[in-house]
């Protein structure tokens, strides 16, 4: 048989936004050895271990107990020792002894007998699984154990005998299995057999309903391997190779920077690790990086090891080197076989980010042979099935109790499975995907357990086979004031056997399984949570809507994940319970997601036009993720591999009615995501091109345009007036120095409008971003912007010269300005304009028909029938304009005696901004640009 060892992780990889851990930060604990202290007449002490952090703490005695009850810490501040003096007094006193770390308290509760005669029992109660247990307990009386009469329940068995004498009496009980569904409690009670003097002892036993994980104890640690010194090739003055194992995560190993003029990498980097003399053994080790930034990051790595018996060191990888993948995480490595008298461990990075090598810390560790082997009791290492011999005696001959009561659970076939047992799929890293499409980075949360653990709290995991790949876990907490709390996670490496670990933070489980090649072809990995607390989540793919209620009403946290095919929610309980179908929510997010997606041409360009997804090139492999955050000032973004909405933000966004009519703001932060760059998203376009994706979803979900419907300042009604007024008003208009990002969306949105709904070239947009996606990157933003006339003449099949030298993008100017994401510059100078529209022209399309830099949202009929002006009437009030009757307009145009535009609009009522001169002119124009003048 071949035995299992238990993998125990305690270190921590913390993605945040600082580089320091500060002491809010670090989870509290206080453990003690006892909660109780019985003493006889006589003067005593007794001394209680203590487990604390933070490591200082205080006791203080209550003012029931300050004239008789002494507390002093003792052996180095692991334990307290409480002195009593002697009981004068007849009857018992009581005092309560108060252990404070500055985070946490816990009280001892001191007891002493007097002279009269008494029964202390301690501990007092007692909680059991289903499977049993043992209860042992104290008794501290003056009187002998022949004096004492001990009655208990039939299901608890007195397990020994014990001397007779006035001494404190040990007791130890076995409790039967209990096949019921519900608790059962009974008490053992200690009497006197002379009077009634008593004292007793309460068990709850948990039926077969509610599973309770029991307790955790006794599952030993593996032995960290201490490392005594290092060598580094190359390191960087203050960031040495001793920083990678020191136990502090927020300083880093770093090579040598910035590099000697003409060099780009320091690889090969060598990095040696040194183990105290007669080390015994080597398992495995594990790579944390850096916390904050990437540079550095291990990608291929050779391992070779120098032992006692062949102190040269020998490579164990050979000619395949360890991939660490590169992309932040933690990544465990182990040996095929265990290294015996391990002297050092060498790392030789030969590929990374940015051509350096860094490292948070590096620890080596060896397997506990103490370990609980799984075989024993189930199928395999997941511990998910029980062997099909297994009985209930053997089960009760286990002397690990976690496992004892998962196999009896399993025996009486009433083991939960769902959520802590389940199968994980591979996902390609975001990265890979943003690669290829040249967007931001979707989702790393594809994979939610719907397990919570609290901060302090021992998590059992037990990992399948993982056929070579690198997993981990990692542990948000949503709950973070003033902050998102996608950034408020730890990481823990997993391995294949039982992994323990102590989780110092609290928050939702997820496993990160990455894999840089097509997931198809890896293999799923079964993953047992055999601790924690299921808090369950809500799949599009597993669960009905009639089982939306029942899995958010089991949440014990107060988030929760909603999963969709495309869409990826983690939202307040609270917030979520208002709708009563979750599943038409992420529906919703679903649609929105996927049809962008299929706007930006990722569905018609997949698979070079295959529609399958076993080998998208294309359609995003993850998902897109929405979270919940409390940043102050904060209202929602998009940045790396999530988006994030304010608390504030979340009636709407739970809301299925409300997304329905009111979705700008989730489409809006997923079409930055979807940014295609730098050839969509040149310098001043951040908050522009986005919005193309939010312009198209609300019309399909027939909003009001924004454009139409938001109101810009300087008495304007509507964007369309405001930027053609600017546009066309000004013969030397630089699209770059329109100031609103409406403006600069206009034109942006009047391709759409008239490439899909004039001329049905629904594919327009998805061939202007696959062109993009497959072009190679210019190098300035003003090339960029240029270009762009191009792609689009070339999608389109038309000239549209024309229409960008109106708006401005086939114009020289030289335009520096700071967007709210930096400073920048679009330069584009005459040459670059006439060498860009010789290459359209040479295209040898033919010019559009209309006059498309007029087309809006309300004017689209006049476009569609192409008909001419109808002629009606026209009023004026001052400066404001009114037309009756008049039909086929596209938009009005006033202009000066030079015929110099002034004023613009699509309205058939408008008002112009400025003092109208004598000899103004107002003319309806047509979809194909013929003018007809108004009179008044």
């Amino acid at each position: 048989m071949k035995n299992y060892f238990l993998y125990v992780f305690i270190s921590l990889f913390l993605f945040s936004l600082s580089s320091c851990k500060d002491d809010k930060d670090v989870v509290a604990v206080l453990e003690l050895g006892l909660e109780n202290a019985d003493f006889y007449k006589e003067a005593g002490s007794v001394v209680i271990d203590v487990k604390s952090l933070p490591a200082d703490w205080t006791a203080s005695v209550d003012v029931e107990g300050e004239q008789w009850c002494k507390t002093e810490p003792v052996n180095s501040g692991a334990g307290v020792k409480i002195s009593v003096i002697s009981n004068p007094n007849k009857t018992v006193r009581n005092a309560s002894v108060v252990i404070n770390n500055g985070k946490l308290n816990k009280k001892i509760l001191v007891r002493q007998l007097g002279t009269d005669t008494d029964i202390l029992v301690s501990p007092f109660a007692f909680t059991l699984p289903p499977v049993g247990g043992t209860v042992a307990f104290t008794v501290t009386t003056n009187l002998t154990e022949a004096e004492l009469d001990v009655t208990y329940p039939s299901w608890i068995k007195k397990e020994v005998d014990t001397r007779a004498a006035t001494i404190e009496i040990p007791y130890k009980f076995t409790v039967d299995t209990h096949e019921g569904s519900s608790v059962r409690t009974e008490k053992i009670v200690i009497k006197d057999k002379n009077s009634n003097i008593s004292a007793e002892v309460t068990v709850i036993q948990n039926g077969l309903d509610g599973y309770t994980f029991g307790d955790t104890e006794g599952i030993a640690d593996d032995v960290q391997l201490e490392v005594v010194r290092g060598e580094a090739s190359t390191a960087h003055g203050g960031e040495g190779i001793e920083k990678s194992f020191d136990s502090d995560m927020s300083t880093i190993y770093h090579s040598n920077y910035p590099f000697a003029e003409g060099v780009t990498s320091h690889y090969p980097v060598m990095l040696t690790y040194y183990f105290k003399e007669n080390t015994e053994a080597l398992d495995y080790f594990i790579y944390y990086p850096r916390i904050s930034g990437s540079n550095g990051n291990f990608g291929e790595v050779e391992i070779q090891v120098s032992t006692e018996e062949h102190p040269a060191f020998e490579s164990v990888t050979n000619e395949t080197n360890f991939d660490f993948g590169s992309k932040g995480a933690v990544v465990s490595f182990s040996f095929d076989n265990t290294i015996q008298k391990p002297k050092a461990v060498r790392l030789i990075i030969k590929s990374g980010v940015n051509g350096h090598a860094s490292c948070a810390e590096m620890k080596f560790f060896a397997r506990n042979p103490e370990g609980f082997d799984p075989l024993t009791l189930f199928m395999d290492v997941t511990c998910s099935k029980l062997r099909s011999d297994i009985t209930e005696e053997m089960i009760k001959a286990c002397t690990y109790p976690l496992f004892k009561n998962i196999a009896y659970y399993m025996l009486k076939d009433k083991y939960p499975a769902d959520f802590r047992i389940a199968d994980f799929k591979p996902y390609q890293h975001p990265d890979i995907q943003a690669t290829i499409n040249k967007t931001g980075t979707y989702s790393l949360l594809d994979n939610p357990t719907g397990i919570f653990v609290k901060a302090g709290e021992t998590l059992i995991v037990m990992v399948g086979e993982t056929h070579g790949q690198h997993l981990s876990l990692r542990v948000q907490d949503m709950d973070t004031p003033n902050a998102d709390g996608f950034n408020n996670s730890i990481s823990y490496s997993l391995r294949t056997g039982i992994n323990k670990i102590v989780s110092e933070k609290k928050g939702l489980i997820y496993v990160m399984y990455h894999v840089n090649g097509n997931p198809v072809d890896y293999d799923e990995v079964k993953i047992h949570f055999a601790s924690g607390s299921v808090n369950g989540y809500f799949d599009v793919a597993k669960h009905t809507r009639e089982q939306w209620g029942t899995l958010l009403n089991g949440a014990v946290d107060g988030y929760f994940d909603v999963v969709g095919n495309y869409a990826h929610l983690t939202f307040p309980v609270s917030k979520l319970k208002s709708t009563s179908n979750g599943r038409d929510l992420i529906n919703l997010f679903d649609d929105i997601v996927y049809k962008e997606q299929i706007f930006m041409g990722l569905r018609k360009y997949n698979n070079n036009g295959g529609i399958g997804t076993d080998t998208d090139n294309r359609m995003f492999r993850n998902r897109m993720y929405f979270n919940v955050m409390y940043g102050q000032g904060d209202y929602m973004y998009s940045t790396s591999y999530h988006t994030a909405y304010h608390f504030s933000t979340m009636d709407n966004l739970c809301s299925v009615d409300q997304m329905k009519t009111n979705n700008w703001g989730p489409t809006h932060e997923v079409g930055h995501s979807n940014q295609t760059r730098p050839g969509l998203k040149w310098f001043g376009m951040t908050e522009v091109t986005n919005n193309i994706c939010s312009m198209y979803i609300q019309k399909l979900y027939g909003i009001n345009s924004r454009l139409l419907t938001t109101t810009p300042s300087n008495a304007y009604s509507n964007y369309y007036e405001h930027a053609m007024t600017l546009a066309f008003g000004n013969n030397d208009i630089f699209h770059a120095k329109l100031g609103d990002v409406f403006d600069k969306l206009v034109p942006f949105w009047q391709l759409e409008l008239y490439m899909e709904y004039v001329l049905g070239k629904t594919d327009f947009y998805k061939d202007v971003y696959e062109y993009i996606r497959v072009n190679k990157d210019l190098p300035t933003d003003g090339e960029r912007q240029i270009e762009f006339a191009y792609n689009c003449s070339k999608a389109a099949g038309l000239d549209l010269t024309d229409f960008f030298v109106k708006w401005g993008f086939l114009k020289s100017g030289s335009y520096e300005f700071n967007d709210s994401y930096g400073d920048g510059k679009v330069v584009v100078t005459e040459a670059q304009v006439s060498a860009l529209k010789n290459r359209i022209r040479n295209l040898g399309y033919s010019v559009p028909k209309h006059k498309l830099e007029y087309i809006c949202d309300s004017n689209l009929e006049a476009y569609i029938n192409n008909a001419a002006v109808v002629a009606g009437t026209a009023t004026r009030s001052g400066s404001k304009l009114s037309m009756y009757g008049w039909r086929n307009v596209a938009v009005y145009e006033v202009s000066d005696h030079a015929g110099k535009v002034i004023f613009v609009s699509p309205q058939s009522s408008f008002t112009v901004n400025t003092t109208l001169p004598e000899d103004y002119k107002v003319n309806a124009i047509a979809a194909n640009g013929a003018k007809t003048q108004v009179t008044f």
